[in-house]
C-alpha cells in the first residue's frame, strides 16, 4: 500500500471507529476504543506497514462479529414477530397491532 492509501484507509477507518463510537447499540464503547487506536496506527510510526496491518485486521474482526451478529438477528427478529402473531391467533386472541391496522 501505497502512503496515499494508507491515508485513504486511515481516514475510512476513522470514520467507522467513531461511528461506533457514538452508537451504543451496535458495540459498546469500550468494545469499539481499540478500533480507534487502530485507526490511529494506520500509516503510521517509523514500521507503517505494521500499523496498517493492524488496522486492517482490527476492521476486519469487527466487521466479522457485527456481520455475523447482523445476520443471525434479522432473521430472528422478523421470525420471532411472526410466532407471536401466529400464537395470537392459535389462541383466538388476535391484536392488531398500529403496523398492521387500516389508517384511520
Amino acid at each position: 500500500m501505497t502512503r496515499a492509501e494508507q491515508g485513504a484507509l486511515r481516514n475510512d477507518v476513522a470514520i467507522v471507529a467513531e461511528a461506533l463510537k457514538q452508537d451504543s447499540n451496535v458495540i459498546e464503547p469500550p468494545a469499539a476504543a481499540p478500533v480507534a487506536e487502530a485507526a490511529e496506527a494506520i500509516g503510521e510510526g517509523p514500521h507503517s506497514e505494521r500499523g496498517t496491518v493492524f488496522g486492517i485486521v482490527s476492521i476486519k474482526n469487527v466487521s466479522i462479529v457485527l456481520i455475523g451478529a447482523a445476520v443471525v438477528a434479522t432473521p430472528a427478529y422478523y421470525l420471532g414477530g411472526l410466532l407471536a402473531l401466529a400464537r395470537q391467533w392459535r389462541h383466538g386472541k388476535p391484536q392488531r397491532t398500529r403496523h398492521c391496522s387500516p389508517r384511520q
